[in-house]
Formats: C-alpha cells, structure tokens, sequence
C-alpha cells in the first residue's frame, strides 16, 4: 500500500516537473528569438519588472524619458508594458500598472468612447480623444490619448500604442483666457478740466483755452478809477 502511494506521488512529481521545465524551455526560446521585451518576477518583496536589452534599446530609452505616458495594450485593455511617465501620471508603482486593465484609470463614460477604437476595423490611422486620467491619490488629470494600431508580432489581435499627454497647463491656460478682463471705469470730469491746456507758439501767442478778460486775441477795456 505505501509503495503504491509511492508510485502515485513519484508520478505526479515527476509530471509536474516536466511541466514546470516545459514552460521554463518555452520562456528561454521566447527571450532567446526576441519575442519578449521584459520579464515580471514574482519574489518575497513582490513582483518585479525586468526589462531586456536588445536591438530596440535605444528605442526604449527615448520612451522612457519622454514626458509623455506611453502604453502598449491589447484589445480587451489589458497594458502589456507602460513607461515610467505613466506610472508617475497616474501615481501608481509600474509593477501594479503592467499585467492590469487600462479601464481602472478611466471613468465609464471615457471607457465607452475608447471601446470602439480598440478594434480592428478602427482603421490604421489612428485616433485621439481627451479623457480624465484616474490618479491614484483619487484626484483626476484631463489628458488626450493617442490611439494607434501596432503590428501583431505573435498575437492573434493586433495590440495598441497609446500616448498620453497631460493637459493640466493647457486647461489653464484656456481658463485664464476666458476669465472676465478688468474694466476702466469712465467717470464724467466738469468741462473745465476737459478743456485743453494753453499752448505757447512760436511767436509768443497762446492757443487753447483763453485767460480771463481776453477775446479774440484782443485785450477787453477795463474799467478803471478816475484820476483825482
């Protein structure tokens, strides 16, 4: 009886063995032909993301230092790699934005206008819509994402490239122009201090306004005392 037990147990180790080494055989021919670009590794302190080094390298450090989010997802949302913009966007650990769905930081409304354009017939144009990016200290940032196909590379659908830019300075920016602007106010002065001031010509002879006891350049006689 124990022996068969044994057995039993010598046998499904044995075919989990050979599973495991299968799926470790499959993961070094897939790093091997470049298929994959980064590697999640689950560990005591948590899963952690390991970037490969290749021919894209170059191409994945402009990506990373970009100011902008990138994403690369597949049809049904799921991100498949997010630079460390997005990361910081959204205020979230990268290792809890890969492997998730891009609809947690999106509101149901925003889900519902991406929906149609992650599909095959949204054309290879691509698309772009202004949406409010969830953050997660639960505040939101208005951003335009950018749609774009990718090639498929081994999927059975194509996945997506999305970019995604911040428009918080450009909000307020437009906010500012559309504020009311101050007005003068127009107050009404006596005729006295709108008249203009006396200007002296060339030759001596003012122009303007006339001193009292004048008209017409010539001098008004005046009445004085008589002689005694």
């Amino acid at each position: 009886m124990e022996r068969l037990k044994l057995q039993r147990f010598s046998r499904s180790a044995f075919h989990g063995l050979t599973t495991r080494l299968a799926v470790a055989e499959e993961t070094v021919r897939a790093i091997r032909s470049g298929e994959v670009d980064s590697v999640m590794v689950a560990g005591k302190e948590g899963s952690q993301v390991f970037t490969l080094d290749g021919a894209e390298h170059a191409y994945r450090v402009l990506i990373e230092s970009m100011n902008e989010g990138a994403l690369t997802i597949t049809a049904d949302k799921t991100i498949l790699y997010a630079n460390q913009c997005f990361a910081r966007m959204v205020k979230c650990p990268l290792e809890q934005v890969i492997g998730g769905s891009v609809r947690r930081f999106l509101s149901a409304d925003d889900q519902a206008i991406l929906r149609p354009l992650l599909k095959p017939a949204a054309g290879r144009s691509g698309a772009k819509i202004q949406a409010l990016l969830k953050v997660g200290d639960g505040s939101q940032m208005p951003v335009q994402i950018s749609i774009r196909p990718l090639a498929k590379n081994g999927f059975n659908h194509a996945p997506f490239g999305l970019v995604v830019t911040d428009l918080t300075a450009a909000r307020h920016s437009e906010e500012l122009l559309r504020a009311p602007r101050p007005r003068i106010a127009r107050h009404d002065y006596p005729d006295a201090l709108r008249r203009p001031c006396s200007q002296s010509d060339a030759g001596g002879q003012t122009s303007g306004s006339q001193p009292a006891g004048e008209t017409g350049g010539k001098k008004t006689p005046r009445n004085h005392p008589p002689d005694d």
